[in-house]
């Protein structure tokens, strides 16, 4: 006959059998897969006029072993086409630049590129610094003829916390620079801003009724340049605005005398800035 000691015994038994069976049931959960090797990366800064100034490199594509891209923050894989013209691409290109003489045009570098591969790192000067050799250009070429095909990946939905308007703003000289930042759940930050307001860090939360109102804002606008024929400007380039929208992509310009964006763009991009405003 079970006494009330013996039942307590067994359930504790049981209980421990019960335990460690599910312990040695129990997988030990996956890590995840580190991402391919860097294959080919294409980055820009600034050329730095001011001595000491030495801006890093701003990454603008990066292309894995594995055909995986990352432009912004747009992801996708190449198909097996496009890869292998980009490997037949790559092994011709010498990485260096051109030994032979040839007419350029006479407009100042603005900006240091910079190609970095399997194969080796190659940087020039841009607009009109000294040439690419050309099987170094016609890799650059089929990149962005390869990258212009390429489709991203569906972007996330929109329940996830993710950028719904974001704008930077960077000097030339690359000691300066902005940025906005609105997410879908409201909040925001900003920072120091080199075209106009105050300078430092801020940050927000916008309400449920003026978040509607900016992302109905949002999918209202499309991205485009102003149909404006801009006048006449001799400046040297000193800043350059980048604006992301959420679902649109990315548009950029330089200023004081390049095109800017068009007119609805440019009114969100006044609301971006009114909203995130500071006493």
């Amino acid at each position: 006959m079970l006494t009330p000691r013996r039942l307590a015994l067994t359930a504790l038994i049981f209980a421990t059998l019960a335990s460690l069976g599910g312990a040695a049931l129990a997988r030990p959960t996956p890590r995840p897969r580190p991402p391919a090797p860097v294959w080919i990366e294409l980055g820009q800064r600034p050329i730095a006029y001011r001595p000491g100034a030495r801006p890093e490199f701003d990454t603008r594509l990066l292309i894995r072993t594995d055909g995986t891209w990352e432009r912004g923050a747009d992801r996708g894989k190449l198909d097996p086409a496009a890869k292998r013209e980009v490997q037949r691409a790559l092994a011709k290109a010498k990485l260096q630049l051109d030994r032979q003489p040839r007419v350029v045009c006479e407009a100042m570098p603005t900006r240091v590129e910079r190609m970095k591969t399997t194969r080796g790192t190659i940087t020039w000067e841009s607009p009109c610094g000294k040439p690419l050799e050309p099987k170094t250009e016609a890799l650059l070429h089929t990149i962005a003829q390869v990258m212009e095909r390429a489709v991203p990946d569906a972007p996330p939905p929109l329940a996830e916390r993710a950028p719904l308007f974001s704008m930077s703003d960077r000097s030339y000289d690359g000691l300066d620079g902005s940025r906005i930042v609105i997410m879908n759940d409201g909040t925001w930050t900003r920072t120091g801003d080199i075209m106009r307001g105050p300078k430092g860090p801020a940050s927000g939360v916008l309400s449920p009724e003026v978040l509607r109102s900016f992302a109905n804002e949002v999918a209202a606008t499309q991205l485009g340049r102003s149909t404006r024929i801009p006048p006449a400007c001799g400046a040297r380039l000193m800043w350059e605005r980048q604006v992301e929208l959420a679902g649109k992509g990315t548009f950029s310009w330089t200023g004081p005398c390049g095109s800017g964006p068009n007119e609805g763009l440019a009114q969100l991009i006044t609301r971006a800035q009114t909203l995130t405003r500071t006493p």
